[in-house]
């Protein structure tokens, strides 16, 4: 069926506009203008799996008589012309069926809103989920089922089940004196000799920083196209989508060469799985969205994935176990994403591409880029604002990131923040960071301040330089015009690092951490670039060196652990060193530090 093309839609607009009164008729005619060229009107569009039919119009929250009622799927969405003000309405309570691909009419410039009707109580929000059923095992518990469409995750009952890969337990390291001139092939390897593997899945960390994502093409290693960096010793990789990866245990593995999907499980167990894409995609030249208190479950993609060049809002939605990024939008003028949870995501949780506007505010992202029950995947940050004209990420928990916690650029507003266990998969890494093109990219001025940050390090099985960056706050290459204040960070390899950056403040922190709190350092090659640069200013910093973590005291004197959620502005926070007396400011050495916006006070205990 053609989409773009919607008549029920289109005859339901011009069935409302023959039933207008005729004196409006007449109105309109007295000004020069037809019925015909008056704005369409906004339709609501209904859908219950349980109790609609896709055949009838699904402008009724329930069976109504006639064609009259809701939709019962959400492919039958994909086959309407959607208009300015027009209202998609998912039923809560109920399981919906993805993936959905919706098209704004261009000529429009619609404004879609995309949320629930019903008894929509905490706990009953629609759900979307794109998980289809598969066979059932064999006595052995194995299935073997040809299948075309690549399969991205695989389930038993509710769990994901993790993917079949070699080796089984971390990365692949390249040894000394390997062969890694040729980025369009893997190197020679011992651990590869004699093994098939035309079809596998190639995921290859060849720097310290950074993921990529390759098809192997034949059994000697050719890929489907060149790597950005060599596979060169020292650098690691992970393979997929081979039977042999299975070696008899519980896993799932996809071939591209065969197309046959491969489960090895219990006898009894339930199967289903997903394939690759968004669960939810809008595009469109023109227009806005707004998408309200939603579940997305499982998604073989982003779970939310937005094309569009107006303004988009993302709230009060609930994302878990996406293979891609949990909230993805391009293009947009303005973007709002605000008091979502975004749990266990193979990319970034939320992440902006081309974005004039972005506001990420109130939202609690945890496991970003530690979903790999399909492998891991290429990773950035859990909130990436970096390709954007501005933004302002404020308010916002962030927790167990696998690389940065936030990425921004210029013209950014990063406040009261708290990011805790960041670089958990890579390294050359930090809570949060920033970096310019170079010397002269020179944007408005950014701020970061009031953020808490702990708890920085992670993964140095791929080691290629001297020192594990796990960095508090990192202003790298050529980063200008960035105001570093009232920040504390606890537990990081090192505090505050300014690498190859100038003209930069940095006023008021209080930086506790293993390594060194403060570094400001320029390579070689880059001397030259910066030397007629302005310098970086440091001015009434805290800093410590050694083992030190947080603690929360309320008004009573009395002290709990660094809790997850923002605490109380009656709340102070401390920093303590490891084995020091907390609970008693008088029998340890506290000293006062800058004050933040989020706590009444805060010190610092030796």
């Amino acid at each position: 069926m053609n989409r773009g093309r919607n008549t029920r839609g289109a005859s339901t607009r011009a069935a409302r506009l023959w039933a207008l009164p005729c004196r409006l008729h007449g109105f309109l005619l007295g000004l020069g203008l037809s019925l015909f060229t008056a704005p369409a009107l906004a339709i609501d569009y209904h859908v219950s799996p349980a109790n609609g039919d896709d055949g009838y119009d699904g402008l009724a929250q329930a069976p109504a008589g006639g064609s009259r009622g809701p939709f019962a799927s959400l492919r039958r969405l994909e086959q309407l012309r959607l208009q300015h003000g027009d209202r998609v309405l998912l039923h809560c309570g109920e399981r919906h069926t993805g993936p959905v691909r919706l098209r704004l009419d261009d000529r429009g410039g619609g404004a879609l809103l995309i949320g629930s009707y019903g008894d929509c109580r905490p706990g009953r929000e629609p759900v979307l989920d794109p998980r289809q059923p598969l066979p059932a095992p064999n006595r052995d518990g194995l299935l073997e089922l040809a299948q075309p469409t690549p399969v991205v995750q695989v389930f038993v009952n509710d769990e994901p089940l993790p993917v079949g890969r070699f080796p089984a337990e971390g990365p692949l390291i390249v040894p000394a004196n390997t062969d890694a001139s040729d980025k369009r092939r893997l190197p020679t390897l011992a651990a590869l000799a004699g093994k098939p593997l035309a079809g596998a899945r190639l995921l290859a960390r060849t720097e310290e920083w950074y993921i990529e994502e390759r098809a192997v093409l034949s059994d000697d290693g050719q890929l489907d196209k060149p790597l950005e960096y060599a596979l060169r010793p020292r650098t690691g990789l992970v393979l997929t989508g081979k039977r042999w990866m299975l070696k008899g245990g519980r896993g799932w593995v996809w071939d591209a060469s065969s197309q046959q999907l491969t489960v090895q499980v219990a006898p009894d167990a339930r199967l289903s799985a997903v394939t690759g894409g968004p669960l939810l995609e809008v595009a469109g030249k023109r227009g806005s969205l707004t998408v309200r208190g939603l579940v997305f479950d499982a998604a073989g993609g982003d779970a939310i994935n937005v094309r569009l060049d107006g303004l988009v809002t993302i709230e009060d939605v609930t994302i878990r176990r996406a293979y891609g990024n949990g909230i993805a939008v391009a293009g947009a003028r303005q973007a709002l994403v605000q008091r979502n949870r975004i749990e266990d995501v193979a990319q970034d949780a939320v992440f902006f591409a081309e974005v004039r506007d972005a506001q990420v505010r109130g939202n609690t992202v945890a496991g970003a880029g530690m979903y790999v029950s399909g492998g891991p995947r290429p990773v950035l940050a859990a909130i990436n604002a970096h390709r954007t004209d501005a933004s302002v990420v404020e308010d916002n928990q962030v927790d167990r990131s696998a690389y940065h916690g936030i990425r921004i650029a210029a013209d950014a507003r990063v406040r009261n923040n708290q990011v805790r266990h960041s670089c958990l998969r890579l390294s050359d890494c930090a809570a949060i960071y920033t970096w310019r093109r170079n010397a002269d990219d020179r944007r408005p001025r950014s701020e970061i301040s009031g953020n808490v940050i702990e708890g920085v390090g992670g993964d140095t099985s791929v080691k290629l330089g001297v020192n594990d960056y796990f960095v508090g706050i990192y202003l790298d290459e050529f980063a200008n015009d960035v105001n570093v204040e009232r920040n504390v960070i606890v537990d990081a390899n090192q505090g505050i690092y300014l690498h190859n950056a100038y003209n930069n403040s940095v006023v008021g922190n209080t930086v506790a951490v293993r390594g060194k709190p403060k570094i400001d350092a320029a390579d070689d090659k880059q001397l030259g670039a910066m030397a007629e640069r302005p310098k970086n200013a440091w001015a009434d910093n805290v800093e410590r060196s050694g083992n030190y973590q947080l603690a929360t005291v309320d008004n009573t004197g009395r002290v709990g652990a660094q809790r997850s959620a923002a605490s109380p502005a009656a709340r102070a926070l401390r920093v303590v060193r490891s084995g020091a007396a907390a609970a008693d400011a008088k029998a340890a050495r506290c000293t006062e530090a800058s004050p933040m916006a989020t706590y009444a006070a805060v010190s610092v205990c030796d």
